[in-house]
């Protein structure tokens, strides 16, 4: 896994969202105005689904540095970002973290961005029932001992 400047980066991210823009033949006006507009006119289901995303990046993180035994500052000097970032981040106080930030945390890690994010999107994809079950319901399936 290579380190990149931010510049180069956001270079990269800028690129792959400009070709599929124009494969799409969405114009860069169009673009705008679509976000601003779902910006201001969020669903609660879109809000819900917002906030479990950013849920699941904060568990992930805190998870994936427990279990390398690191702790926030140690993560944070591996990873080349601010501790701040990174307590912040486990703390849920930032609901827009850093992209280029998450991705310098998967080379910390020594993991790729695309494998942390595929542990993001496998605990989204829990049900919600799954998430607010009782620890102490029955695990049992009715009829098994």
């Amino acid at each position: 896994m290579k380190w990149i400047a931010r510049k180069e980066f956001n270079r990269g991210v800028g690129g792959v969202l400009k070709a599929l823009r124009e494969a799409r033949g969405i114009s860069q006006e169009e673009l705008g105005e679509a976000l601003r507009q779902n910006a201001s006119n969020k669903t609660p289901e879109q809000e819900d689904a917002q906030l479990r995303t950013i849920a699941a990046i904060c568990t992930v993180v805190s998870n994936m540095r427990k279990e390398q035994g690191l702790t926030p500052e140690q993560l944070a000097k591996r990873s080349h970002v601010p501790v701040k970032f990174v307590r912040s981040l486990e703390a849920l106080d930032d609901l827009n973290p850093d992209t280029y930030f998450l991705y310098c945390l998967t080379l910390g890690f020594g993991i790729s961005f695309h494998k942390f994010w595929h542990r993001i999107e496998a605990l989204v994809g829990i049900p919600e029932a799954e998430l607010l079950r009782d620890d102490n319901e029955d695990d049992s399936v009715e009829g098994e001992p």
